[in-house]
């Protein structure tokens, strides 16, 4: 049996495919895994697949809507000329964009053989988005979910939970959490965690408009920021300039860390 892992963008940004592969590899299966390079990052696999499927076409997740929208019809191409080359028994498809994109290939080839993994929101509010999403969960043979809170904008479905946590996310953590012990002391620290890309700027700025000029809250963001926004400038915004307002700490999923506290 031969299985196709199917993903939306650079392997770093796919810390859950770890779960699978770790599985797979132990097993002794037979698969490939397909990737978007998008940012062109130079990425080395920890995983020990038959094939590594690389798309090259740069597709920066600053550009503009419209011209992602052809990006991702690009990259449909791609893995639909990858599907007709190589008749996989089973198939991974990782996220919600390349399933989607893949909906009407999933139905018409791989009803019933394929595994559905939702990390994030997508563009569930867009009526002919969900439409296609609600066709992938239906002709799935299971879906997966990080989060029992995305059943409020999923199509309903036999949910199954995997949470999105790696190892190397939890070293990054351990490197940040490291701290003079008269800071630990001195007061109770509360440290509210955002794991994953930076997206919907709104919603970060409301959690930081609720915590902001309250000293006893630092809010961590362990990933890459997709909007150019600063969120420690903001956070800095919020407090009195007199006093510490609140602890911006940042790990880019590329494994470097960075520590920054506002005073």
């Amino acid at each position: 049996m031969t299985i196709g892992i199917l993903t939306f963008g650079e392997l770093s940004y796919h810390p859950f495919l770890g779960k699978y592969t770790e599985i797979l590899d132990a097993d002794g299966a037979v698969y490939d895994v397909a990737f978007w390079n998008r940012e062109q990052l130079n990425e080395k696999p920890w995983f020990r697949c038959r094939r590594l499927f690389r798309y090259d076409k740069p597709s920066p997740m600053r550009r503009a809507k419209p011209g992602k929208l052809w990006d991702f019809l690009g990259y449909r191409r791609y893995l639909e000329g990858l599907l007709r080359q190589n008749k996989y028994d089973r198939l991974i498809v990782l996220t919600t964009m390349p399933a989607v994109l893949l909906a009407g290939t999933l139905e018409r080839c791989y009803a019933g053989r394929y595994l559905f993994d939702v990390r994030d929101y997508a563009y569930e509010h867009i009526a002919p988005f969900f439409a296609r999403e609600k066709k992938v969960v239906r002709h799935a043979a299971l879906c997966v979910y990080s989060s029992p809170g995305f059943r409020s904008w999923l199509p309903a479905a036999d949910w199954t939970m995997s949470h999105n946590v790696s190892d190397s996310v939890l070293r990054a953590w351990l490197c940040a959490e490291k701290a003079p012990p008269e800071r630990v002391f001195r007061r109770p620290v509360r440290v509210l965690r955002l794991i994953g890309r930076t997206r919907n700027r709104e919603d970060q700025m409301a959690v930081i408009d609720q915590l902001g000029g309250d000293a006893r809250y630092e809010v961590h963001y362990h990933g890459d920021d997709v909007n150019s926004w600063d969120a420690e400038a903001y956070a800095r915004q919020r407090g009195p300039p007199t006093s510490t307002s609140m602890g911006v700490t940042r790990t880019p999923s590329a494994g470097r860390s960075t520590r920054t506290r506002i005073s």
